[in-house]
């Protein structure tokens, strides 16, 4: 009986250091399957947490055409983020301002928390956080700055560093944008809304931006076509109508006295007072020549025009593309109810046409016509037309009804366009100089530049409008002169109007 007892005792005893053994074993196992398991449930909350926030940006983004983010602190402390791609993530970071959005629920993000609160409010407190999510500003992507460790590697969005440079989220076409007074506007896809808040209601005037901080200002245009049952009054402005008998649209052209337009039945195509879209072909020795003694050039009907600066086989063909332009411009208007127009007038950066402010940006000058490679209106004019940002847009000089579409649209807000006031006039050469020569955020309507428009009258001269450095005149102003006349007092302003799909048909019948 003992020795059994004792062979029992030995096999307990070998069996218990076993059965330890595999048991320390498996706890180990269960132990890294836990800690995996943990480390890989957070990298799927980061994850989540991005999916969430990509979505509630696109929302946003759609609604306010900018990202919902206090852009006036950039968020710098990102030298540690691998999957940053300097060929994709081009644009400054910020902070995404999670209050700006609804309903957003995360699993990380505590400290925006102290930005919220007041905690953290200059840009060395933000930048000591890092549990935080960012945005760039060009691509769009979100990162975690504190980031997700797992088997060695650190995760700071929902891809990894091998897929960093194929990756952008940036959000593509024309977004819808409510103001905070509830009145809308287009903004074309490529750009974005200014993040200064008196540019950021269409009543204050609405500013869009491109990637190459070229600046436009929308003009909402609630009446675009006329509707011949309504009376044209101070409420009622069409910005163009029907030719009789075809399907061609001209625009409608107004005389302003101080904040109040008239709308001149007289100025249109088949006359030859103000009119538009039109040639112009007569002679410099014509009754209405501004230098009798120069002749010979018929304008639009000579090839060193249409030809050599236009690219047009003939006068004929730069007519018969002047009315196409037209009525593809006003296709845009009815539809999206309103156009862009320059914040400032034409400059250069090089060669290339801008809309920037020349007294800011120091390799920017102002276009004008006294400059050797712009001399006169048709140079002026395809440099206009040359301003390519985005295939959203077609950019050109601006016609005469839009720039009345622009003057009613502020006049309607008790701007006194049709009156010269010598103290917002601009009296240098420098668009953007002078902070009291703008209404409604666009620059230089009383002074700078004359500024050409496609509109024509009589056989020999186009149309500039408002006032120059040297020239008193109120923006209403209208000016003639011949349109090879070189003077550095006359330049222009690029319109843009959003491209509508070939393929949709106006909404308006008359």
């Amino acid at each position: 009986m003992r020795v059994f007892l004792k062979g029992n005792k030995g096999i307990n005893l070998i069996s218990l250091t076993i059965a330890v053994t595999v048991i320390l074993i498996l706890t180990g196992i269960i132990i890294v399957n836990s800690t995996s398991s943990l480390k890989s449930n957070k990298l799927r909350n980061m994850q989540a947490d991005i999916d969430n926030l990509r979505d509630k940006v696109s929302n946003y983004y759609s609604r306010y055409g900018e990202i919902p983010a206090d852009r006036s602190i950039e968020y710098t402390n990102t030298s540690h983020i691998n999957s940053i791609s300097n060929a994709v993530d081009t644009g400054a970071f910020y902070v995404i301002d999670l209050a700006a959005m609804e309903n957003v629920t995360l699993n990380y993000g505590k400290d925006y928390e102290k930005i919220r609160s007041g905690e953290a409010t200059t840009e060395e407190e933000i930048n000591k956080l890092t549990d935080l999510y960012i945005i760039n500003a060009d691509s769009h992507n979100i990162f975690y700055v504190e980031g997700i460790e797992l088997d060695g590697e650190i995760f700071y969005t929902d891809y990894g560093e091998e897929d960093k440079d194929k990756v952008a989220v940036k959000l593509y076409g024309n977004k819808e944008y409510t103001d905070k007074n509830g009145d809308t506007a287009t903004i074309p896809d490529g750009f974005e809304v200014s993040d200064k808040k008196d540019e950021q209601t269409i009543d204050d005037g609405l500013v869009i931006k491109d990637e190459s901080g070229n600046e436009f200002v929308w003009v909402p245009v609630p009446d675009v076509i006329y509707d011949g049952t309504k009376e044209i009054n101070q409420t009622y402005t069409p910005m163009v109508e029907l030719q009789s008998g075809t399907t061609d649209y001209q625009g409608m052209l107004y005389k302003f006295t101080g904040s109040t337009s008239t709308y001149q039945s007289g100025y249109k195509p088949g006359t030859t007072s103000y009119r538009e879209p039109s040639l112009v072909t007569g002679n410099k020795n014509d009754l209405y020549a501004r230098l009798s003694s120069v002749t010979g050039t018929k304008y639009d009907a000579s090839s060193s025009y249409f030809g050599t600066i236009l690219n047009y086989g003939s006068a004929v063909e730069f007519g018969a593309a002047m009315q196409d332009d037209f009525n593809d411009m006003v296709k845009s208007v009815e539809k999206y109810h309103g156009f862009y127009v320059g914040r400032y007038e034409l400059g250069l950066e090089g060669t290339t046409p801008v809309s920037k402010n020349a007294s800011t940006n120091d390799n920017v000058t102002t276009a004008d016509g006294g400059s050797s490679s712009l001399s006169n209106w048709w140079e002026l004019y395809k440099k206009c037309k040359e301003y390519t940002s985005e295939d959203s847009v077609v950019s050109s000089m601006m016609w005469g009804s839009q720039y009345d579409a622009m003057l009613n649209w502020m006049a309607k807000l008790g701007e006194t366009v049709g009156t010269l006031n010598l103290n917002k006039r601009n009296s240098t050469q420098v668009t953007g100089s002078e902070p009291d020569d703008f209404i409604r955020n666009v620059y230089d309507l009383y002074g700078c530049h004359r500024e050409w428009t496609l509109e024509a009258y009589e056989s020999i001269d186009r149309v500039n409008r408002g006032g120059s450095l040297d020239t008193l005149g109120s923006p209403a102003g209208r000016n003639l002169n011949y349109p090879d006349k070189t003077s550095n007092n006359d330049s222009a302003r690029i319109s843009l109007y959003i491209k509508v799909d070939e393929t949709e048909q106006s909404t308006t019948t008359d």
